[in-house]
């Protein structure tokens, strides 16, 4: 980034110099180095101006090859977030905040039988294969899922909305609108998440070493997280904002495009699958609920932005008219 705007004062520079050269040869009577006419007292003669009008402007010819691209533009055929997107926008958050408040459904004392408890021989197996023996070492992954998913959820409004559609590319409708598209597909996912966790209440594979490993008193075995096992959220929110983010750069050249806006997602992508291990080395989920949340993080963050960036001219149609009972709203989306 920090070479990209050298190279953008460097042209800013080179177009101020040509723009002054090219108008200083545009006056030639205020030069009285400018070549006179010896006839009829009418300036540069036609021989001298007719090679001068042929003569390349090596300033103007540099400043155009390196002139910065132009700006990104929003097309109009895609529309802007509106009143639908506002309103799916405030239904997903309500249904997280409802969802987080109401809590699993089938909590109690998971040696009772409560909750989800079955598993599969694929959940075991990986379970024994990738769980970290060390409590203190299943907590340091689970640390490090923490951070590469704050990466991976503020990437796509942060980085590629705000810093460089809005800021470095001077756009402020692209911004506007990445910005909430990439939150837009972090509530929604999470909505379909924590109502995943409320409906299913499956119990997390490190309840079976409480009154072991862990104290019975832990806050981890008593409370009803130890119930929000499918599927995985930090999986389904960190695939959510890799695909998000692919998305962007495949739609706009935010990088430079090519390879530039190539690594990002690959990166993004590369760092959500982290996500989803650490959260089984730690011991938080099986590997069901982690692939779980992998395909639904992905499939909400390719459809939901997708969905946005199509021609909407003619799909999109709301009107209000009379009917029976008073009035009737009516609309199509196709």
């Amino acid at each position: 980034m920090v070479a990209s705007v050298l190279r953008l004062l460097s042209v800013l520079v080179v177009l101020a110099i040509g723009a002054d050269a090219h108008g200083q040869g545009r006056e030639p009577e205020d030069d009285p180095m400018a070549p006179q006419s010896f006839v009829d007292g009418e300036g540069v003669s036609e021989d001298v101006a007719r090679t001068d009008s042929t003569e390349p402007d090596v300033f103007e010819t540099t400043a155009l090859r390196e002139a910065p691209q132009a700006r990104l533009s929003w097309p109009e055929e895609w529309g802007s977030f509106g009143l639908w997107d506002y309103g799916l926008l405030g239904g997903a958050m309500a249904v997280t905040v409802g969802t987080q408040l109401v809590g699993p459904l089938n909590v109690g004392d998971p040696r009772a039988g409560t909750g989800w408890q079955t598993t599969s021989r694929f959940d075991d197996v990986v379970r024994r294969n990738l769980r970290r023996d060390d409590l203190e070492e299943r907590s340091r992954v689970r640390d490090a899922s923490d951070l590469v998913l704050s990466l991976a959820v503020s990437f796509p409004f942060l980085f590629d909305g705000l810093v460089s559609a809005f800021w470095y590319h001077e756009s402020p409708e692209v911004g506007r609108e990445l910005t909430l598209l990439a939150i837009e597909v972090q509530f929604v996912t999470a909505a379909i998440q924590s109502t995943a966790n409320m409906l299913a209440s499956r119990v997390r594979p490190y309840v079976r070493d409480c009154g072991g490993e862990l104290a019975e008193d832990n806050g981890d075995c008593t409370g009803s997280v130890r119930f929000r096992s499918y599927f995985s959220g930090h999986t389904s929110q960190a695939f959510a904002g890799a695909v998000t983010s692919c998305v962007f750069h495949a739609k706009f050249p935010l990088y430079g495009g090519g390879s530039k806006d190539v690594l990002p997602c690959i990166g993004l992508l590369a760092g959500a699958s982290a996500v989803g291990v650490f959260r089984m080395m730690g011991d938080m989920h099986y590997v069901t609920d982690v692939l779980s949340g992998a395909l639904v993080g992905t499939a909400v963050g390719l459809a939901l932005p997708l969905l946005r960036m199509r021609n909407l001219e003619r799909g999109r149609h709301v009107s209000i008219v009379p009917n029976g009972l008073g009035l009737a709203v009516v609309g199509s989306l196709r």
